[in-house]
């Protein structure tokens, strides 16, 4: 075990393995930055669920306010 944490250091040093160069997931510049995604996600949602009720809104109020057609 020993051995292989040495050589990744090694290759994080060589710059040969990205993943130990990155910060880790509890630094607070990613976690920022995953707030703020999830964020995004959440007010996409809420707007398409918010277009799709209005939608559906309108459509049931047109229906209501007909009037049936004699034919």
């Amino acid at each position: 075990m020993e051995k292989a944490k040495e050589r990744m250091k090694k290759q994080a040093q060589n710059e040969k393995n990205p993943t130990l160069q990155r910060n880790p997931p509890s630094s607070h510049g990613n976690l920022l930055e995953m707030k703020m995604i999830r964020t995004a996600k959440r007010k996409k949602i809420r707007a398409a669920l918010m277009l799709g009720t209005q939608a559906t809104t309108q459509e049931t109020l047109l229906q209501i306010c007909r009037k049936p057609v004699k034919g």
